[in-house]
C-alpha cells in the first residue's frame, strides 16, 4: 500500500478515553472546525444534551464504508478481523482525502473501550500501528473515579453483561468490576501509564 510520508499529511488518531468528552470533541469540534479534516465517528445515540448533532451531513454519517472501517478496527475480534480488508478501506476512504493544509483526524473512543467493543486493547493498538505507523496520538484522560461513576450512570447493570437486566447499586457494580477484571478488563484499561507506554 502506498502512503504519503509528508509530515503535514500525517493522521492524528484520537483514542478517547470513553467518558472523557469524546462525543463533544467529535460532534462539536473535530467534525465542525475548518482546520480539521475529519475521518472519525460522529455519535448519534447515548450522548448528552450538551453535544447536539450539528452536522447531519458529516463524512462519517454519509459513508458506510468509513463506518465499516471503524467497526473493523474497534469491534471485530481476532477471528473476524482482516488487516487486508482494513487497509483496502483505508486506502479508498481515507488516504485519497488526506490534506496538507488541515489536521487529519481519525477518532473513535472504542480504541480504548472494553464495553461495546473488542476488549483487547493491545490488539487494537497493533491494528492502528500497522495501518498508520507514523500517526500522531491524542489521548484525553479523566479522573478514573469520574469515568467509573459516569459509566455506571449510563449502564447501571452488571458490568459483565451490558445487555440490560436489573440495575445494581454502584457499590455492587464496582465490586463486580474488581472481582471480574481479568474477564472484563475495564479497570485495567484505566491504567493510563500502561496505555501511554503501549502507544509510545
Amino acid at each position: 500500500m502506498s502512503r504519503s510520508n509528508h509530515e503535514d499529511e500525517k493522521v492524528t488518531i484520537h483514542l478517547g478515553y470513553p467518558k472523557s468528552a469524546s462525543s463533544s470533541l467529535q460532534r462539536c469540534l473535530f467534525d465542525l472546525h475548518d482546520e480539521v479534516n475529519y475521518f472519525g465517528i460522529v455519535p448519534t445515540g447515548n450522548v448528552g444534551r450538551d453535544t447536539p448533532l450539528r452536522n447531519h451531513d458529516s463524512r462519517f454519517l454519509q459513508d458506510e464504508r468509513l463506518q465499516q472501517l471503524h467497526r473493523s478496527l474497534t469491534q471485530k475480534n481476532r477471528d473476524e478481523f482482516s488487516q487486508t480488508d482494513v487497509e483496502a478501506l483505508f486506502e479508498k476512504r481515507v488516504q485519497p482525502f488526506l490534506e496538507s493544509g488541515r489536521v487529519n483526524v481519525l477518532s473513535n473512543e472504542r480504541f480504548l473501550s472494553v464495553f461495546f467493543a473488542y476488549p483487547n486493547l493491545v490488539a487494537k493498538a497493533r491494528r492502528l500501528k500497522r495501518l498508520v505507523p507514523d500517526a500522531h496520538i491524542l489521548i484525553v484522560i479523566r479522573n478514573q473515579v469520574d469515568i467509573i461513576t459516569s459509566q455506571y450512570r449510563d449502564w447501571p447493570f452488571d458490568p459483565r453483561d451490558f445487555t440490560g437486566g436489573a440495575p445494581v447499586s454502584i457499590g455492587r457494580w464496582v465490586d463486580l468490576a474488581l472481582e471480574h477484571d481479568d474477564e472484563i478488563g475495564f479497570l485495567q484499561s484505566l491504567q493510563y501509564d500502561k496505555i501511554v507506554n503501549l502507544y509510545e
